[in-house]
């Protein structure tokens, strides 16, 4: 605790007896009496913060005859306001006669009042010649409104070194009562501090304070605490701004770096054996140990694949492999599991809340997070309210007012480095200095060694695509890919590497943007097993909530997989060394620590070696993070209808869409080589209505519209319940027809209206009938011709006709018209003909 120094030389002395001197020789203040007997002397104190008074400290010495000595008798502290109204705060009768200088503390533990403090020490004198000499007096405080030390009270912090060795003991030296730690001013200039030890969760914290050059740096408790609106925070700021700022830029409230570098958990897996009762040291057996560390808390069920009790709380002490499959030990589990009993613990570790009002103009985001994820688990980006008054756009940018944004970013430059040392009894790696990207170490990532000589190529393989019933002996599941090695030097020595398909198509490629080595996705080899045929089956792990250890690798381009004999695509592919990252928090700092997972077929030939190139792979089958998402739980018939997402303008101007999906237009720069989008809108639920569309419409558009950029004809498609017939309906965009297709026409006993033709042909007929033309009397023949523009492309249609009187007609069609001579004339007063054209 710190101390509040009082200097001697404003002592009073109560006795004109008493005389108070300061020679230059003594340190301090040197008092005699002229006469024998007890004296009074004072010293005013005045603290410049509200304290509690821990400790007095009185520094002196006695000096003269020994028998009998002159002594200080008595120790006092004082309250005062008004005249006549002391308060004893403290009065302390151990008699202080030490012949050498020595410092003595009393204890105190009181909380300094609102009011003016003394100290006063009464004074024994037995012998007229004796000195009492003294020499600092001090009081000990801790801050009401925090404990305030300085890692200067803790050690020596002259260098970086020296200062995060002093820090660490600081922060253990206060974490049973916890307080506020201030870097000196005089700190090496690098020194960043870690706040990384806190004595448990939820209790005493030290926070530590940074104003070196006048800015403040705080670096907030590893765990927070509640606040009084029941949220869990490590840090609550306010802040007022009503100064001019500088040009451009942007200016944030607060800037959080928080480094989840381990302690917190994603992991779920279903137990592979029961456990049994009892105590001591146990095994739960797993699918994998990805994601799990040692001291992991984690939650086990009672029930198989179910959440359901009796539950127990373990604490992971070790991780390992033996002859049974992989496990973790915990010595603190007394009941027993059945096998599929749930392993679970699911860490959310949340950033900020912010109440933020703009009243000036500018460009801003109420919350921006940059949210980099290395190791498993699921992921949430939100940016909240916007209220605006002036005009929202700001010069220099197009984005103007954002409610909501999510820039979901895929990272592909990992962390590249080499072998510093390794000990594979603790499985502990230290990486060399000057690795690229050690920021985005990752738990749950593999960590495979890349040194020459270490990799397996030989032969091909090919990989089965899902749902394609070829080359499945031993895999009889179409649910995932499978690898088939054809010529290739695999044994059961492979189990426990990594795998990867090496093919230009399938891998990013240095040259490539984003990237500065080639990116390989690499899968963990569980099985390989030889086939009656000469080739080998390679089985991989791959996570989507459970893990799966009989699974094949998906693939970029779906014309890389083998569909059937005559459809074999045979892949390059790589083999290497490798093991599961368990814990990186040792990386911090100058440290540059990863422990690994143990190996399922540890061999000294493929252990790490000093100088051995090695980099944490990106994972290899991320599930694409949602950038928006509504999942409603409500219980209750609402009270009006309402809707997941609605996009409704309360403006007086138009919006330019309530919905837009915007990407790439041609799929030649796409990976994958497919559209940027599988759907643009998918309904996979029961609706009354799939789309509605109710609002008025421009009258010279259309409720929906369908345009043909390069001639893509929009189809309408319908598939009928097995998929193994289609319907589609659309306008061809090159002739302009609008063409039905996939089955008959079914009008429900309706008619149809205005129409111009009929046609069996492609070929469009242009006209339809005419009914009641005249034929003048006794005329034998009559020429008919179509309407100007209506001429039919050539003469090839049918022509049926219907006179008026009894008589047969032959006709001569041309283009545009047709001839008719009647056996029979028409009558004296005329006659008419009907006629129906169908090409």
């Amino acid at each position: 605790m710190p101390t509040f120094w009082l200097n001697p030389t404003g002592l009073v002395a109560s006795d004109p007896n008493l005389n108070i001197s300061f020679p230059p020789d003594q340190g301090g203040g040197v008092i005699t009496a002229a006469k024998t007997g007890d004296f009074w002397v004072s010293l005013g104190a005045l603290l410049p913060f509200p304290a509690r008074i821990d400790g007095l400290v009185v520094c002196y010495q006695i000096k003269g005859a020994p028998t009998p000595a002159s002594s200080i008798q008595q120790t006092r502290l004082l309250s005062l306001t008004a005249p006549g109204s002391a308060t004893v705060l403290f009065d302390d009768s151990t008699v202080l006669a030490s012949p050498a200088p020595v410092c003595q503390v009393r204890n105190v533990d009181q909380k300094a009042p609102d009011a003016a403090l003394e100290l006063e020490l009464r004074l024994h004198f037995q012998n007229t010649g004796d000195q009492i000499v003294l020499g600092g007096l001090g009081l000990q405080v801790t801050g009401l409104c925090a404990n305030h030390r300085s890692l200067g009270e803790f050690g020596d912090y002259s260098t970086i070194d020296k200062a995060q060795a002093t820090l660490d003991l600081a922060l253990r030296g206060m974490a049973g009562q916890g307080g506020v730690l201030c870097i000196p001013r005089d700190a090496p200039a690098r020194f960043f501090p870690r706040n990384s030890y806190q004595k448990r969760f939820d209790g005493p914290a030290v926070t530590v304070l940074d104003f070196r050059d006048g800015y403040e740096r705080r670096y907030v408790p590893p765990s927070g605490t509640l606040s009084s609106s029941g949220t869990r925070a490590c840090h609550r700021i306010e802040r007022d701004l009503a100064i001019d700022l500088d040009w451009n830029g942007e200016d944030s409230t607060e800037l959080i770096e928080s480094r989840y570098r381990g302690g917190a958990s994603s992991y779920e897996q279903e137990l592979a054996q029961a456990v049994p009762s009892g105590g001591g040291e146990k095994k739960f057996y797993v699918p994998t140990l990805r994601g799990l560390f040692h001291g992991q808390r984690l939650k086990v069920t009672g029930a198989a694949h179910d959440f359901k009790p009796p539950f127990e709380d373990v604490t992971v002490d070790r991780l390992g492999a033996d002859a049974t499959g992989r496990f973790f030990t915990a010595t603190d589990s007394t009941i027993a599991h059945p096998q599929a009993a749930l392993v679970y613990n699911k860490n959310v570790v949340n950033g900020l809340t912010v109440d933020d009002v703009a009243n000036c103009d500018n460009q801003s985001s109420s919350v921006a997070v940059f949210r980099t994820v290395y190791g498993q688990g699921d992921s949430f980006v939100f940016t909240g309210v916007l209220t605006y008054q002036g005009d929202i756009i700001s010069s220099g940018g197009d984005e103007g007012g954002v409610g909501f944004a999510a820039e979901i970013d895929h990272d592909l430059d990992c962390f590249w480095g080499l072998v510093e040392h390794w000990d594979a009894g603790k499985r502990e790696l230290i990486y060399q200095a000057g690795a690229a990207n050690p920021q985005k170490l990752g738990t749950s990532r593999p960590l495979i060694n890349m040194r020459e000589g270490l990799q397996v190529t030989g032969g091909k393989v090919l990989v089965v695509g899902p749902g394609y019933d070829y080359l499945r002996t031993g895999a009889p599941s179409l649910s995932q890919s499978l690898v088939v090695g054809r010529g290739v030097p695999w044994d059961q020595s492979l189990v426990g590497r990594f795998f990867a398909i090496a093919e230009p198509s399938e891998i990013y490629c240095m040259t490539e943007a984003g990237t500065s080595h080639d990116v390989l996705r690499w899968w963990h080899i569980t099985a390989v097993e030889p086939r009656a045929d000469g080739m080998t089956n390679l089985f991989v792990q791959r996570t989507v909530g459970l893990a799966d250890r009989r699974s094949g690798p998906t693939l970029f381009r779906f014309d890389n997989y083998s569909q059937s004999a005559t459809e074999e695509r045979e892949l390059t592919y790589v083999i290497r060394p490798g093991a599961w990252v368990s814990d990186v928090r040792g990386v911090s700092g100058h440290v540059r620590s990863l422990l690994l997972a143990p190996q399922e077929n540890p061999a000294p030939t493929l252990d790490f070696r000093k100088d051995d190139p090695i980099t944490n792979a990106v994972g290899p089958d991320p599930l694409l993070p949602v950038a928006f998402r509504a999942r409603h739980h409500d219980n209750f018939p609402s009270a009006t209808p309402v809707a997941s997402f609605v996009s409704q303008n309360a403006g007086r101007v138009q919006l330019g869409a309530g919905f837009a999906v915007y990407g790439a237009m041609s799929t030649a720069d796409q990976k994958d080589g497919n559209p940027p989008f599988l759907t643009a809108f998918d309904v996979q639920a029961a609706t009354q209505v799939a789309l509605r569309i109710k609002g008025p419409v421009a009258a010279d558009k259309g409720a929906i519209e369908f345009w043909q950029p390069n001639g893509n004809p929009h189809r309408l498609r319908w598939l009928v319940k097995d998929q193994s017939a289609e319907m589609t309906l659309h306008g061809d965009p090159v002739q302009g027809i609008f063409r039905f297709a996939g089955g008959p026409l079914d009008l429900g006993d309706e008619s149809t209206l205005r129409q111009r033709g009929l046609s069996g042909s492609d070929t469009a007929a242009k006209n339809l009938r005419d009914i009641g033309v005249p034929v003048p009397a006794t005329a034998t023949t009559l020429k008919v011709s179509f309407p100007p523009g209506r001429e039919e492309a050539d003469t090839s249609y049918a022509l049926f006709l219907q006179c008026s009187w009894l008589t047969r007609s032959v006709v001569a069609k041309r283009k545009d018209g047709f001839d008719a001579t009647f056996t029979d004339p028409a009558p004296a007063g005329g006659g008419q003909i009907d006629w129906l054209l169908v090409r």
